[in-house]
C-alpha cells in the first residue's frame, strides 16, 4: 500500500501551481519570488580585461514547470530596462530535459525582475510566496504529521521570507541545514493555511482528505492493537486460572469445598479459554464477573492456607 507521500506525489501538485491564473497586478511579485527561490543563485565576476562586460546572474534548477511559469509571468510584467526581456532566449536547456536548466540574466535585468516589494500589500505578499514555493518549496509526509519546507540559499531572501511569514501569521520553524536556510511549516492546519494563501485550493482539499484518511487509519490501528492486547491479557489470565484450578483439584480436601466453588473449578477446566464474564454466565445460576473474581480469590486463599497437597 503506498504511503501518504506517494499518494500526494501522484496528485498533479505542480500542474495546479503552474496553471494558476496569472494576475497582471500580482505577476511582478510572483516572478520576483520565483526567481529568488530558484536554487544555486550565483554571481559571475566581471572579467578584468573588459570593464564594459556586464555582470551576470545565473539561476539553475531541474523544475521545468518553474522556468515555464517564469516565462509566462515575465510576459505580463513591464520592467524598467532599455532591453526587451525574453527569458526563453536566456535559458540553456539540456537535451531531453536531463540535467539542470540554466537561466542567465544581466545584473540590471535580474534586479528589475526581482525588485517588486512584497510588503506593499497582503495579497502581493502571497503572490511573492507563491513564486518562492514554486522555486524552492516541497511537501513531505513522514511517519507522523506533515511539513512544508522552503529551502533558500540567500540570506537576504530568507530574511524577507521570514518577515512575510510572520506578517501573515504563518507558524514556522527556521533552521540552517548544509549552508541553506530552511523554513519548516509543520502541522496540518499550518500547511493548509499556507497552501490556501498561495491559491492552491485543490491541493488544500486533497491534503485535508489525506489527513482525515491518516487519522482514521491511525485510530483503526490503535483499536486493533488495543483489542489484541486485551485478547492476549485475557488468554494469559485464563491460563493462570486453569493452572490454579488444576492444582486445587489435586489437593486433599477438594471434595469438602462448597458446591459453588467446586462448580467454578470444573467450569474453568472445561472452558480453558473463556473469560471471567463467560465463566460467570456458564454457572447455574449465572453470576457476575466481580463475583467470579471474588470466588477465585477465596479459592486461592484456601489453596495457600487450608489444603495440604495430595
Amino acid at each position: 500500500m503506498p504511503n501518504d507521500l506517494q499518494r500526494l506525489n501522484r496528485y498533479p501538485v505542480w500542474d495546479e501551481w503552474f496553471s494558476l491564473p496569472i494576475d497582471a497586478k500580482g505577476a511582478p511579485f510572483e516572478l520576483a519570488g520565483l526567481l529568488l527561490g530558484l536554487p544555486k543563485l550565483t554571481l559571475e565576476p566581471e572579467p578584468k580585461p573588459d570593464k564594459n562586460c556586464e555582470e551576470l546572474k545565473i539561476l539553475s534548477g531541474s523544475r521545468v514547470w518553474a522556468f515555464k511559469r517564469a516565462i509566462l509571468l515575465c510576459k505580463r510584467k513591464q520592467i524598467n530596462t532599455d532591453k526587451t526581456v525574453n527569458l526563453a532566449q536566456c535559458m540553456e536547456i539540456p537535451s531531453n530535459y536531463r540535467g539542470k536548466i540554466k537561466l542567465t540574466l544581466g545584473g540590471d535585468v535580474f534586479r528589475a525582475l526581482t525588485s517588486a516589494d512584497p510588503f506593499s500589500s497582503k495579497r502581493k505578499g502571497w503572490h511573492w510566496l507563491r513564486g518562492l514555493y514554486g522555486g524552492c518549496g516541497n511537501i513531505f509526509s513522514p511517519k507522523s504529521g506533515y511539513h512544508l519546507v522552503l529551502r533558500l540559499h540567500d540570506d537576504e531572501v530568507a530574511n524577507t521570507a521570514g518577515m512575510l511569514l510572520d506578517f501573515e501569521k504563518c507558524d514556522f520553524y527556521r533552521r540552517v541545514n548544509n549552508g541553506a536556510t530552511e523554513f519548516m511549516i509543520r502541522k496540518q492546519e499550518n500547511v493548509v493555511y499556507f497552501l490556501s494563501g498561495i491559491g492552491m485550493n485543490e491541493l488544500t482539499l486533497k491534503f485535508e482528505d489525506m489527513a482525515i484518511f491518516r487519522a482514521m487509519r491511525d485510530r483503526a490501528n490503535r483499536i486493533v492493537n488495543c483489542d489484541s492486547a486485551n485478547i492476549s491479557k485475557s488468554l494469559r489470565v485464563a491460563d493462570e486460572l486453569v493452572a490454579i484450578a488444576q492444582k486445587i483439584k489435586s489437593m486433599r480436601g477438594y471434595e469438602a469445598l462448597p458446591g459453588n466453588f467446586k462448580e467454578l473449578v470444573e467450569v474453568r477446566l472445561e472452558n480453558p479459554e473463556a473469560t471471567l464474564s463467560e465463566i460467570g454466565n456458564l454457572l447455574i445460576p449465572p453470576i457476575s464477573k466481580s463475583t467470579v473474581k471474588y470466588r477465585w480469590s477465596r479459592l486461592q486463599s484456601f489453596m495457600k492456607n487450608e489444603f495440604p497437597e495430595g
